[in-house]
């Protein structure tokens, strides 16, 4: 027997309490599975809303909400437990309705419960497991990318990459390394401009660093207007002196747009900042 910690947890929704006593018990008996029986669809919606689920079983015989309003409120929702129905019927037109909503498989009503009922849990369990996988390695590949795809610049990741090596290097030749921090402030926030002045505003910023940078520096776009650029054989004076002219060309690029802009440029870790001004 599985132990209670590992079984997959179902929540049972339905409108017999009998027929959902059966079903739990009989899940429960399989050592698998961790079944919780709700004999209404707004107490079962609000369990399948509220808590995590490996799997929902929702019966075709509810009073007070109809299982398919209940399976599309709870995806609209951003509940992911995939939901297999049961129908007492073999009623085409509550089949389909039950399908379009969302379930993931919908199945007859037998006399008891069916190892066929279990399978049909355990697939649905497996199917979106494998959904899960897929749309994390989805996101890791996209943080993964070398290049920011909205600036052109380096991704956050290769710059903390780059960065370690050139410590490293910075350490076993005496030299100096230096980062500065620059922030693009916009009114309404840059996440919250339409897209096509998001896209120009990023683009004129992402320029005017490329064209600020000395042979040898790069730079990030960390997200949301934040940027860093990396300066070697850099010290203090250096920095200073790189940072001020950061600052002054990406204000130039942003001077006379629609969007007022705060801009400001620091010497991260071991300087201070230099000023900052608003463009409008």
């Amino acid at each position: 027997m599985a132990d209670q910690r590992s079984r997959a947890r179902v929540i049972l929704i339905g409108g017999d309490a009998r027929r959902l006593r059966a079903l739990r018990l009989f899940l429960d008996s399989l050592g698998i599975f961790e079944a919780v029986a709700l004999a209404t669809g707004g107490a079962g919606l609000n369990g399948l809303v509220r808590q995590p689920w490996n799997a929902a079983l929702v019966v075709d015989d509810l009073n007070d909400l109809p299982p398919e309003q209940l399976i599309a409120t709870a995806l609209a929702q951003g509940v992911k437990t995939p939901v297999v129905a049961l129908v007492p019927l073999p009623d085409r037109a509550r089949i389909t309705a039950l399908y379009e909503a969302g379930a993931v498989e919908v199945m007859l009503i037998g006399a008891a419960p069916s190892p066929d009922l279990a399978r049909a849990l355990v697939r649905a369990i497996e199917r979106q497991e494998l959904i899960d996988r897929i749309e994390q390695l989805e996101v890791e590949v996209t943080r993964r990318h070398v290049v920011d795809e909205e600036t052109g610049l380096y991704a956050s990741w290769r710059f903390d990459d780059d960065w370690r090596v050139e410590q490293v290097r910075a350490k076993r030749r005496g030299g100096d390394l230096s980062v500065l921090a620059l922030s693009v402030d916009t009114t309404p926030p840059i996440g919250e401009l339409p897209p096509a002045e998001r896209t120009a505003t990023l683009k004129a910023v992402a320029q005017a660093v490329r064209g600020s940078l000395r042979e040898g520096d790069f730079a990030a776009h960390d997200g949301g207007g934040f940027f860093r650029v990396l300066l070697a054989d850099a010290g203090s004076g250096t920095a200073a002196h790189e940072a001020s002219k950061l600052e002054a060309s990406v204000r130039k690029a942003l001077q006379g747009g629609a969007t007022p802009t705060k801009v400001s440029v620091s010497v991260m870790d071991s300087f201070q900042s230099v000023a900052s001004g608003v463009v409008r």
